[in-house]
């Protein structure tokens, strides 16, 4: 099977049902699911059709879209330059997750993750790292949803520097600067 930006094109999902008597149990249905989410209602009556205390109704979700999540602020834009030592990151999904891994220059590390809530349709996720010294950094954002497909964000990356710059004029030598006061 051909996977497509962590997107499964197509999957067979197989419905199975079991009773008491093990040589009942046999193949329900089967539906191709075309890279997409699905929702089925399977409901189970008695062989005559009236539902009774043994009757069941359920909804199944298959889930075959990987995750997509997003930057937004106070995430810095790509090729930032920052000057405090720590990285605020905001995620905004449009399905809850469950694993969130930060990706800090090509290392997979277990940060400080918290789920910040839901609203419009989104979940929201906040990270935190704390820049070891100056220098340039690269980071992405690994997540895993429910149903265990995987999706990350863009690879972005940031400048920490707190260094003053430094100016050493040596040319022309013994020049003597006045001040005066403009009106």
């Amino acid at each position: 099977m051909d996977v497509v930006n962590g997107d499964l094109p197509n999957a067979a999902v197989h419905f199975y049902f079991t009773t008491v008597n093990p040589e009942d149990t046999g193949l329900l249905f089967g539906y191709t699911a075309n890279g997409a989410n699905y929702t089925f209602k399977i409901s189970a009556n008695t062989d005559s059709g009236a539902s009774g205390p043994n009757a069941t109704s359920d909804w199944m979700v298959v889930d075959l879209v990987s995750p997509k999540p997003t930057f937004i602020s106070p995430t810095p834009a790509n090729k930032s330059y920052l000057m405090n030592d720590t990285l605020i990151i905001l995620l905004k999904s449009v399905e809850p997750l469950s694993s969130i891994i930060l990706n800090w220059g090509g290392t997979n590390e277990a940060g400080n993750v918290t789920a910040v809530g839901e609203g419009s349709g989104y979940h929201y996720y906040y990270l935190s790292k704390i820049l070891p010294s100056e220098g340039k950094y690269s980071y992405s954002v690994l997540v895993q949803d429910l149903a265990m497909n995987f999706g990350s964000t863009e690879i972005r990356s940031v400048t920490y520097d707190i260094t003053s710059p430094f100016i050493l004029r040596t040319d022309p030598k013994n020049i003597t600067y006045r001040s005066t006061k403009v009106p």
